[in-house]
């Protein structure tokens, strides 16, 4: 790996302080949302996982694919199944598998939970010009390419890639 030079290493340290408060900004709008709702933010991701699969899932796919540990992702799916959003159930294929999936009350938090994190972006990016729209878009296409590159080199890729 090539030594940085004090221009990258002062750019580096910019970026990481702009990603991390746009991660704050967006993690306070779901935490508002679960708020609301009663859920934590980690069980609104789980949900929201759920959601993208278009079949039922195992605890470990849950949590190897959020990277959290197992037993705070069967504590949360325990919580989310008492609060009627989770459904639990033996795999047909192998009855020792517990099968996760959302139950309807589940889908229908998740259709309004990204959505209105969506429309408060989408309302913030109104008031910006095409230009500055096409500029943020360009630079985290650009930012994420360049973090894909360098995922691995320290033995862990970063969640978001893998």
């Amino acid at each position: 790996m090539t030594e940085p030079t004090p221009e990258a290493i002062s750019a580096a340290e910019r970026i990481l302080a702009g990603v991390k408060r746009a991660n704050h900004a967006v993690h306070a709008m779901f935490r508002r949302l679960s708020a609301e709702r009663g859920i934590s933010v980690r069980h609104a991701f789980i949900l929201r996982h759920l959601a993208r699969s278009n079949e039922p899932l195992t605890l470990n796919e849950v949590a190897e694919k959020l990277d959290l540990p197992k037993s705070t992702t069967s504590v949360d799916i325990d919580r989310l199944v008492k609060a009627g959003y989770v459904l639990r159930g033996q795999d047909p294929r192998c009855r020792r598998r517990i099968m996760i999936q959302l139950s309807p009350e589940g889908r229908m938090l998740v259709a309004e939970g990204p959505a209105t994190v969506t429309a408060k972006i989408a309302a913030g990016l109104a008031s910006s010009s095409d230009e500055d729209v096409r500029d943020i878009e360009n630079g985290l296409i650009k930012l994420n390419k360049m973090l894909d590159r360098i995922v691995g080199e320290d033995g862990h890729p970063h969640p978001a890639c893998g």
